[in-house]
C-alpha cells in the first residue's frame, strides 16, 4: 500500500464525536493515516469573563498527521491571535512552510512561504468552501481541494462532518508536498470557525 505523502489523490474527512479527527482515504476506501492533535488556550481571568460573557478567546493550536504504521511525518503549529500564521515541520521538527492569511479587498487570503521566507504559493478560488486550488510560485496549479461527499464504498457511519477530495500535483517538490497534507486542516479552521478542528 502507498504511504500517505506518496498519494496523489485522496479524501480528507472529519470524524465526527468524542474528540474529532481527520482521516485520510485512498480512492478505494483505505484509511491512510490522520491529523490530530488539539487547541489550548492561557487560562487567564480575563479570558474566564469572557467566556462567562459568551465571547470565544484565542487559541494556539498543535497537530500531527500520522500515517497509518503509527509514524508522524508532520506536524502543525498556529499560535494565538486570528492574524497568527500556520506553520509546518517535518518528523524530524525541521521547518517547511509558513502559511500566512492575509485581507485583499475584504477577501481573505492564504500564502504560502518557504523555509527562508520567499513566496512559494499562494491560495486562489471560492474562498467560502468549495472549490479552491493552490498555485506555487510560477502561477502554476499544484493542488486542488474539493468539498465532496465520501466514496460510497467508505462504510464509516462516524464519517458525519466534512469532507474534501484532494489532487496534489506529481511533480510538486517533496517538501511542499508534505506540507499540502495539512492544507484542508487549516484551511477549515482559517474560513470556518475555531471549533472546527481534530481533537476538539
Amino acid at each position: 500500500m502507498q504511504g500517505l505523502v506518496s498519494m496523489h489523490h485522496f479524501y480528507l474527512c472529519q470524524h465526527v464525536g468524542f474528540g474529532n479527527q481527520y482521516v485520510y482515504y485512498d480512492q478505494g476506501g483505505t484509511s491512510l493515516g490522520k491529523c490530530e492533535g488539539n487547541r489550548y488556550k492561557k487560562k487567564t481571568l480575563l479570558s474566564k469573563v469572557f467566556n462567562l460573557l459568551g465571547f470565544h478567546t484565542l487559541h494556539s493550536h498543535f497537530y500531527s498527521v500520522v500515517e497509518e504504521t503509527g509514524d508522524v511525518i508532520l506536524y502543525i503549529e498556529k499560535g494565538e491571535g486570528i492574524k497568527s500564521d500556520f506553520q509546518t515541520f517535518d518528523s524530524d521538527r525541521h521547518s517547511l512552510h509558513t502559511f500566512k492569511k492575509t485581507f485583499q479587498l475584504d477577501q481573505p487570503q492564504v500564502h504560502i512561504m518557504d523555509e527562508q521566507g520567499k513566496k512559494a504559493g499562494a491560495l486562489k478560488g471560492d474562498l467560502q468552501g468549495y472549490e479552491i486550488e493552490l498555485i506555487n510560485e510560477h502561477r502554476d496549479p499544484i493542488m486542488k481541494v474539493s468539498k465532496k461527499r465520501l466514496p460510497s464504498n467508505v462504510k464509516d457511519l462516524s464519517s458525519a462532518g466534512d469532507t474534501y477530495e484532494v489532487t496534489i500535483k506529481e511533480d510538486v517538490d517533496p517538501k511542499m508536498r508534505l506540507s499540502l497534507l495539512a492544507f484542508p486542516v487549516f484551511y477549515d479552521i482559517l474560513f470556518f470557525r475555531e471549533n472546527h478542528v481534530p481533537g476538539s
